[in-house]
């Protein structure tokens, strides 16, 4: 009997990795922007 490997721990699994390294590009919120306009 083949056991069923779960799938967060599946490596080929493209959602699990991609989530944070799509995050990491975002631009600054508007408001973060404006706050380091103003003390920049």
């Amino acid at each position: 009997m083949k056991r069923l490997i779960p799938t967060t721990a599946t490596p080929w699994h493209p959602r699990r990795p991609a989530r944070p390294a799509a995050m990491a590009p975002k631009p600054l919120p508007p408001l973060v922007q404006a706050l380091l306009s103003r003390t920049g």
